[in-house]
């Protein structure tokens, strides 16, 4: 029997590889920060401009704490899969205040440090103290350039910041295709080589940090003239003023635009892009470290453990998504990759609460079966999920309000109403008859549709471009058309171990407890492609009416292929595809294993396998 004490779980083997891939993203940045340090420090020594023991790397690694705070924010919200919200805004909508502001607050007090470091290294020339300095019988003046520095680098955090939570940063993006026919190469996650990722990615991200900082720069000078300008000389005044002293004229700025306003914004371009880089690239660094394979030296993370199928099982049943989703990632590699360890999986059949095998397929078929559950709770009516108690309970009855209506008239009530004499009665009588007009109407849904379509276009021609529409519109629909709000969050890689894992079966049961388990997963597949196939594009779920791009219903072509989201339909190939391989995997076997009758043919059909393919079975 297999020994189930001193099992390391899953999470803490999770969290050791999670941490060297952590301190290999920061020696990146830290690498970034270096180059930074190097363009912002002063140029009178060569040697010691780029000397790594001495200012440069000081000041490098004191950059690198600005870079740090990405990286806590990145920690603190990392998810696996990408949002399924109808719209970025809607994503933004269902993120708690708490997410919100802090995702500001880093990116904040990463702009207000590097803005430090940066008036600290400048040199003398550029005219970045906090005050001037006049003679000796003089007061110092509140020098607004590193002002107007602050207000900038802090006007481009909260660029970043919205642009974070926008384009949602915290994804931790893992390609997902569908399983190959290949036996030399099954890869369900093809991910990327980390260098070759690196070099076709970072390019297009210290683009991006240059559209972003010259955006702004353009923007800012107006922004800081006509609003910004006085709250940010008061605050700037009210600390100086706790170490020098200043006449009472101190309180306004001199001078209509900051001294050499010209050269101050180009300089800010320079400055804000070289913030930006280090940003971008540590958010693109951390994407890339955590969303590699869970593999440690070519090998499944849990190959050092003890037992390693028991860590492997705490992390199938883990209640956090990271760990369970790494967890499903590893059980596919070990499905696809690793002949020992899927016998292993087959052959521990004492384990404690049962077989290895058993537990997996528990915990693949619960997150399959949560498709069909979620759907059927969306399709329930809302009435029904109340509790009958719910229903039974006495309202409290309301004391001392006073009556806002008349009592109902005790008369028959299918007598023509009288002609309604006061203007009270007038008004009822007139928005009753509009209610009436809408409620009655055989469907006003098309109508509305077509004056928000219209209205909408008119309104999106005269503001947007016609790609920016494209992609706004793109957006807003890509899930309402299937769910109308937050969806699941399925993974296809529940399938894909489940099915390699019973297609090895055949060679690789030494015991022939998998095929007992045959039917259940056949008729499990079946009944999720039946009821995701009836709820996409059998009527199971309609437009909503603020859908304004939805095609009408007389084009019903245009309504299919608008109904289709890439997401789902990997779902649906991927189950679908699953359960073909299983039926002519075992096509000899079927009558033997009990898949016949009905549940054959609804599996067929399911399929979109013809009539003829498995009629040897």
């Amino acid at each position: 029997m297999v020994v189930a004490s001193q099992v390391r779980p899953y999470r803490r083997i999770l969290t050791s590889a999670l941490h060297r891939r952590f301190v290999h993203a920061s020696a990146l940045s830290l690498l970034v920060c270096y180059v930074i340090s190097i363009v912002i420090g002063d140029k009178t020594s060569l040697f010691w401009t780029w000397f790594p023991i001495g200012a440069c790397g000081l000041r490098a690694v004191m950059i690198f704490l600005s870079v740090l705070m990405v990286f806590v924010l990145r920690v603190s919200q990392m998810h696996l899969g990408s949002r399924t919200t109808s719209s970025p805004l809607e994503t933004a909508k269902h993120l708690l205040p708490f997410q919100v502001a802090y995702t500001f607050g880093c990116y904040l007090f990463s702009a207000w440090w590097f803005t430090e470091l940066y008036l600290w290294s400048s040199s003398k020339e550029a005219q970045l103290d906090i005050v001037k300095r006049g003679r000796s019988h003089e007061r110092p003046i509140l020098n607004e350039r590193p002002i107007y520095i602050h207000t900038f680098h802090l006007l481009l955090a909260c660029t970043q910041a919205y642009v974070h939570l926008l384009f949602d940063y915290d994804e931790i993006f893992v390609p997902i295709r569908l399983r190959s026919t290949d036996p030399a190469d099954e890869r369900t996650h093809p991910v990327i080589p980390t260098s070759k990722y690196i070099r076709s990615a970072l390019p297009r991200k210290i683009r991006f940090a240059l559209a972003y900082a010259l955006m702004v720069s353009i923007v800012a000078p107006f922004l800081y003239l006509l609003v910004l300008r006085q709250s940010a000389w008061g605050l700037s005044l009210y600390f100086a003023k706790l170490f020098w002293s200043f006449s009472r004229s101190a309180a306004q700025p001199e001078t209509f635009f900051p001294p050499a306003f010209g050269a101050l914004i180009a300089r800010c371009l320079m400055s804000g892009f070289l913030l930006c880089v280090s940003w971008q690239s540590a958010n693109l660094f951390f994407s890339i470290f955590l969303g590699k394979e869970p593999l440690k030296r070519g090998q499944p993370l849990t190959a050092d453990a003890k037992d390693p199928n028991a860590s492997l099982l705490s992390g199938l049943k883990a209640k956090k998504h990271i760990v369970k989703s790494f967890a499903l990632w590893e059980l596919g590699l070990i499905s696809q990759r690793q002949p020992d360890r899927r016998k292993a999986i087959f052959s521990e059949i004492d384990r404690e609460g049962g077989s290895t095998w058993s537990q997996i397929l528990s915990c693949a078929q619960e997150e399959i079966l949560a498709i069909v559950k979620r759907i059927d709770e969306y399709k329930a009516p809302k009435s029904a999920s109340q509790p009958a108690a719910q229903k039974t309970a006495l309202k409290p009855e309301l004391q001392s309000l006073p009556r806002l209506t008349d009592a109902p008239r005790d008369q028959n009530v299918f007598a023509t109403a009288p002609k309604a004499t006061s203007r009270h009665e007038m008004f009822g009588e007139a928005l009753g008859s509009t209610a009436k007009a809408y409620g009655q109407s055989p469907d006003w849904t098309p109508t509305a549709r077509a004056r928000a379509r219209d209205v909408f276009d008119k309104a999106s021609t005269a503001m947007l471009s016609p790609e920016r529409k494209r992609k706004l519109l793109a957006s807003a629909q890509e899930l309402k058309r299937l769910t109308g709000g937050p969806s699941t969050t399925y993974r296809p890689e529940d399938v894909h171990p489940l099915v390699v894992q019973v297609l090895r079966c055949l060679n690789e049961d030494q015991y022939g407890k998998v095929q007992a388990d045959v039917p259940s997963v056949i008729n499990l597949f079946t009944q999720t492609l039946m009821t995701l196939d009836a709820f996409i594009y059998q009527g199971g779920l309609d437009a909503h009416w603020t859908d304004i791009d939805f095609p009408p219903s007389s084009n019903l072509e245009a309504q299919v292929e608008a109904r289709k989201v890439p997401a789902v339909e990997l779902i649906l190939n991927t189950l679908q595809s699953g359960l073909r391989d299983l039926l002519e995997a075992f096509r000899p076997y079927l009558r033997d294993v009990g898949v016949t009758g009905k549940s054959l043919r609804l599996a067929r059909e399911a399929a979109g396998m013809a009539e003829d393919e498995l009629s040897q079975s």
